[in-house]
């Protein structure tokens, strides 16, 4: 696959945003407040896959 086709399913993942992060604080000595962007989208990502899995848990519990 070309790069062009996989850079945009690259900004969905939250190793790519975790990433940025810890380049961010460790390389360029950043602090708390350099990385709210990406700690953002990991906390709202973490979000999604709870419910998710809440969801998905609940459906289990009643079918069984």
């Amino acid at each position: 696959m070309p790069a062009a086709t996989i850079r945009p399913l690259s900004y969905v993942s939250p190793l790519t945003h975790a990433n940025a992060g810890l380049r961010k604080v460790m390389l360029a000595a950043g602090g708390f407040g350099d990385i709210r962007f990406e700690l953002a989208i990991l906390g709202a990502f973490a979000g999604v896959m709870l419910l998710l899995s809440v969801l998905s848990m609940r459906r289990q519990a009643y079918t069984a």
